[in-house]
């Protein structure tokens, strides 16, 4: 004769019936999806984050250059003399444009030597008439059309009158023959800039992005 006690146990450990599973089942994918959901919305926040970020720092990149270049307005530009630079005789170009750009904004135009783009080869002598300079690694190459402003050192303003080269941009390390005499002795190695315009605007966008 069987225990009735062993049926007991055995009966006790029955399944799971269809119903308590589907039930089961349905509130596994309720927790799974606020899991998802709870995922896309964090991954979507720091997302928007990062845009946020990237955008604060190319904001302060953009800041930085324009308060460098408005410091330097004006550096080895010859105020009493007031050459034309590319069209532009003030060191902020005027009247500014207001309200004329996308989206409403404003611009400025700037006038100074901002850029430096190569050093002098040989020293120089009081009222010598032409130089030869070394161009920077990756600088613009000087010429007589928009880059024929130069001052040395930031001291001397001098514009390009010819170039050795017969056409196109001046040579490096060739005589550059200037429009006036120099008038202070520097020695080799002396920083030459380019004096030219900048101007900052906001542009509309041309592409999709």
């Amino acid at each position: 004769m069987k225990n009735p006690k062993f049926w007991k146990i055995y009966n006790a450990k029955k399944g799971l019936t269809l119903v308590e599973l589907m039930i089961a089942l349905f509130i596994t994918s309720i927790a799974m999806g606020a899991v998802y959901t709870t995922f896309i919305v964090q991954q979507r926040s720091f997302g928007i984050q990062d845009q946020v970020a990237e955008t604060q720092v190319s904001s302060n990149i953009a800041s930085n250059i324009i308060v460098n270049d408005l410091r330097m307005a004006g550096f080895g530009y010859p105020i009493a003399e007031s050459p034309t630079i590319n069209t532009f005789t003030d060191i902020i170009a005027s009247p500014l444009s207001d309200n004329t750009e996308a989206n409403n904004s404003d611009s400025i135009t700037i006038v100074g030597g901002f850029r430096q783009v190569a050093t002098l080869a040989s020293p120089t002598i009081v009222g010598q008439t032409s130089i030869t300079i070394s161009y920077l690694l990756g600088a613009p190459s000087l010429n007589l059309s928009n880059r024929s402003n130069l001052t040395i050192d930031g001291i001397d303003f001098t514009i390009i009158s010819s170039c050795t080269a017969p056409v196109g941009d001046c040579l490096d390390s060739s005589p550059i023959f200037l429009d006036r005499g120099i008038s202070k002795p520097f020695p080799a190695g002396r920083p030459v800039y380019v004096v030219e315009d900048i101007t900052y605007k906001i542009v509309a966008a041309t592409g999709a992005n």
